[in-house]
């Protein structure tokens, strides 16, 4: 997007500009823009199958569901802990919050990024993350407990974090963006010193 609007904007300093994957228009008629769009077609490429009783979807929508809305009850982090193996210590609801955040960057990015070939433009990924990752939660049904369920998103996740098996690994909760080998830095302030992007991040 910024390659573009810098086109449009500067058309006699610049030739050409490849916006891809890039939401161009998002922005066209944003008075009148659905909330939380981008995160609603970021979510439905999870829905492999395209029906309501997708696995995968409902799968995601549980895992982050309940980490959302259970976070700050009493002893929840550590029943998160046991299962996401965290490089910091889950000792307040916020981390949780800080952990989700993280969580919801990474599928944010492999909607972005399913490429048909592997590719590490962000993270080292497979070819079809999404195919991947949503083949963890194969044996997922609405009566499966929170914990089998966050540890199918764990695996989930790790497509985007840890394809290549890192024994090491360990999610930084300090990162939330998520974004690996790019930075940024660069993005956060051309977005937000030229166009306020009227964007939510619910999943």
């Amino acid at each position: 997007m910024l390659a573009a609007w810098m086109r449009m904007k500067y058309p006699h300093v610049v030739q050409g500009a490849l916006a891809a994957s890039a939401p161009v228009l998002y922005f066209k008629g944003v008075k009148t823009l659905k909330a939380g769009i981008f995160a609603e077609i970021a979510s439905n490429d999870f829905n492999i199958t395209g029906k309501d009783g997708d696995k995968c979807y409902n799968g995601v929508k549980s895992a982050f569901g309940s980490l959302i809305s259970n976070g700050d009850q009493p002893g929840y982090t550590k029943n998160v802990s046991a299962v996401f193996k965290t490089c910091q210590n889950l000792t307040h609801p916020d981390n949780i919050t800080s952990l989700t955040d993280s969580l919801r960057s990474a599928f944010f990015y492999m909607a972005m990024t399913d490429y048909p070939n592997s590719a590490s433009f962000l993270e080292p990924m497979p070819a079809n993350p999404i195919n991947v990752s949503c083949s963890y939660f194969a044996n997922y049904t609405d009566d499966t407990e929170d914990k089998l369920v966050f540890e199918m998103l764990d695996k989930a996740a790790q497509v985007y974090f840890n394809w290549a098996n890192k024994t090491d690994f360990c999610y930084d909760i300090t990162d939330t963006d998520a974004t690996g080998t790019l930075d940024a830095g660069g993005w956060d302030v051309l977005s937000c010193n030229q166009i306020a992007m009227p964007q939510t991040n619910g999943m």
